[in-house]
């Protein structure tokens, strides 16, 4: 009967030495807590919105192997070319129905290169294009003071400056992962012409610019005519108009071939049923890209010859086989 009193005085005894140990252990594991929660949220917000301080590396180097079954692509009016995978599209804008694609010629303005053909009609796919901004050389620095900080999101920039590219003083601007990022950007001004090459940070576009290179335009002639399009409609009557839309145009592809049958480049009239390309001095071959009916011509095959500094007409008639 003495023992019960005992075990009741112990009890509140025991309680009393564990609660300030219970209670400093709590504290000490809320504070570990919200540190963490406090480090991570600074870790994210840097990540998202802040100018990055990575170290940055070289870009990929890319190997011969690599190249084998790679495209060329040559301007010959701005002097430039660079290479990219076969199986990927080129194109210099889209039709006017924006359901098909409008390929370079030798003399664009605008190049693009991208994998995601179905993206191009829909969303944003990914991208490698040069463009010539125009003819006269600009300033860089005045072009990097204004348009630039205007135009672009700044936030999204991780790196900027002047560096070397392809042997001219080039502006680089290199820009953080995100939905509104700018992408990379390297700006220069060549032979009184400025360039902007633009593309979305990923290896095999990086690659292709390691291949953009300036090539030598002295020998260079010209190419220019006219493409025919006809019948247009049954029964085409004298004072009745009925004329070839600028599509009609665009499908009607033309391949030139130098003297071993390699194909050089493609072209197209444009809605006028005008085209003009420039070419190095030699012999080739012009011939339609597509064959059988509405693509049939009495011109073609035909062997073109093209001089430096001079320039060569040549007018193709197509027959649409429309009767």
């Amino acid at each position: 009967m003495n023992e019960l009193p005992q075990q009741q005085d112990a009890s509140p005894q025991m309680d009393k030495s564990l609660s300030p140990k219970v209670l400093l252990a709590v504290i000490l594991i809320l504070v570990f807590s919200a540190s963490i929660v406090y480090g991570a949220i600074l870790w994210w917000g840097n990540k998202s919105g802040q100018v990055a301080t990575t170290q940055f590396t070289p870009r990929p180097s890319i190997s011969a192997n690599t190249m084998v079954d790679w495209e060329t692509y040559t301007n010959t009016k701005y002097g430039y070319e660079f290479k990219y995978p076969h199986d990927y599209i080129i194109f210099t804008s889209l039709n006017s129905r924006q359901d098909d694609i409008v390929p370079p010629d030798s003399m664009s303005i605008k190049v693009v290169v991208t994998k995601n053909d179905r993206m191009i009609f829909c969303c944003e796919a990914t991208t490698f294009r040069v463009e010539i901004q125009n003819e006269k050389q600009n300033n860089l620095d005045t072009w990097v003071n204004q348009e630039f900080i205007n135009s672009y999101n700044t936030y999204r920039v991780a790196r900027k400056g002047y560096e070397l590219f392809a042997g001219q003083n080039a502006y680089r601007v290199y820009s953080t992962v995100g939905i509104d990022s700018p992408g990379d950007i390297v700006a220069f001004n060549h032979a009184g012409t400025t360039f902007f090459i633009r593309y979305d940070d990923v290896d095999i576009f990086n690659q292709i610019l390691s291949t953009f290179r300036f090539i030598d335009t002295k020998g260079i002639g010209t190419l220019t005519g006219k493409v025919s399009i006809g019948p247009n409609c049954p029964d085409e009557r004298v004072g009745v108009m009925c004329t070839p839309s600028p599509e009609a145009y665009v499908s009607r592809e033309f391949i030139v071939l130098d003297s071993n049958q390699k194909e050089i480049t493609r072209f197209h009239a444009d809605a006028s049923g005008s085209y003009t390309l420039t070419l190095s001095a030699g012999t080739y071959t012009v011939e339609s890209a597509k064959t059988g009916m509405g693509y049939m011509s009495k011109d073609l095959p035909a062997t073109v010859t093209i001089k430096a500094g001079q320039t060569t007409s040549f007018s193709i008639d197509v027959d649409t086989g429309i009767r």
